[in-house]
């Protein structure tokens, strides 16, 4: 019988799903997972329904479960499940949120050089002083700057 991390090494390899790992988040608020975050499109494979089936309501008939089931697994071995449209993987390795889940939502990161850095990463990129000089030389302010282009200088 296969296991759950064999099936999961060879859905991952396949690349069909786009399924990325992450090793726990970079997102105020969320805890640490047991085993880590994968994130990937969950939705059940669905294909456009014959004249038949939409005259009967079934506009997108379900063809496959098995990413919902795959999921569910997942989950119940530990690990978080995210949506791959919601969240990237930041450089260090963590899931940071990229879509508001609610009115009071804001960013953790900021966009460095065309890539997502989570706010540990930009928090540790930039000295104090260096985070203040960029702030005060773009007139914003230093929580603005979170949510803003750092400088190209910052080392990754």
């Amino acid at each position: 019988m296969r296991t759950l991390q064999g099936i999961l090494d060879d859905v991952i390899s396949d690349g069909t799903w786009g399924i990325e790992y992450a090793e726990g988040y970079a997102e105020p608020g969320y805890s640490k997972p047991r085993n880590g975050v994968y994130l990937a499109n969950w939705n059940n494979e669905t294909r456009y329904g014959t004249d038949a089936e939409r005259a009967a309501g079934n506009h997108w008939p379900t063809v496959s479960t098995f990413r919902s089931r795959f999921a569910e697994l997942l989950d119940r071995a530990g690990y978080a499940i995210e949506w791959s449209d919601e969240w990237v993987v930041c450089e260090c390795g963590k899931a940071v949120r990229v879509q508001p889940n609610g009115w009071g939502w804001t960013p953790s990161y900021v966009i460095r050089d065309g890539e997502i850095a989570c706010h540990e990463c930009w928090r540790d990129c930039l000295s104090v002083s260096d985070r203040m000089a960029f702030c005060l030389e773009n007139g914003i302010s230093i929580f603005a700057a979170r949510r803003s282009t750092v400088p190209n200088g910052c080392a990754s």
